[in-house]
C-alpha cells in the first residue's frame, strides 16, 4: 500500500484552479485547490492549516472575541490583499475576513513557497505520524532565524 503523502501545492497543476472571480473567504480557496488533489496521492489542505500559516506570517492574528478564539484581520493584512468586512448574522456581528484578487494570489504564493520550507515538512511529518510537539515551535523558529518575508 502507498502512503498518502502531505499537501504539496507544487504537485498540482496551477492552471486548472477555478478561484471565485468576486472576493472571498478562504475556504472557497481552500475548496478550489483541494478540487485538484487527489486523495488517495496526497493530503487535502484544511482551512485551519491555511489561516494558521498566515497568523505564523504576521499576515492575519487572533484574538479573543466572547471568550473563543478568532481568526481577524491585522495593520498588515490589507498590503497582502485581505480585507475584513462586518457581518451581521442571527443578531451577531463579527468580521469576515474576504481574499481580493491581490489576497489569492498571494495564498498561492504562499502555499508554492512554503512548499519548499524544511518547517512545512515537518509539521507534516509530525501531524500525520503522531509526533506530539507542536509545529507551532518550528515556524516560529525557523521565521525568526531566517527572518521569512513574502511579498509578492
Amino acid at each position: 500500500m502507498n502512503r498518502v503523502k502531505f499537501f504539496n501545492i507544487n504537485d498540482l497543476d496551477l492552471s486548472l484552479i477555478k478561484l471565485p472571480e468576486e472576493d472571498c473567504v478562504i475556504s472557497k480557496i481552500v475548496a478550489a485547490i483541494n478540487m485538484l488533489v487527489e486523495r488517495d496521492k496526497m493530503k487535502r489542505l484544511l482551512v485551519i492549516e491555511m489561516n494558521s500559516f498566515l497568523k505564523e506570517l504576521g499576515v492575519l492574528s487572533e484574538k479573543i472575541i466572547d471568550g473563543k478564539s478568532a481568526t481577524v484581520i491585522n495593520n498588515s493584512s490589507g498590503n497582502y490583499g485581505i480585507i475584513g468586512v462586518e457581518v451581521n448574522e442571527g443578531g451577531k456581528t463579527y468580521q469576515k475576513i474576504l481574499y481580493t484578487d491581490k489576497g489569492k494570489d498571494f495564498v498561492l504564493e504562499v502555499l508554492s513557497r512554503l512548499a519548499s520550507e524544511r518547517w512545512y515538512k515537518i509539521y507534516y511529518l509530525r501531524k500525520y505520524s503522531g509526533m506530539h510537539r507542536t509545529w507551532y515551535e518550528d515556524i516560529g523558529k525557523h521565521i525568526e532565524k531566517n527572518k521569512l518575508h513574502l511579498v509578492i
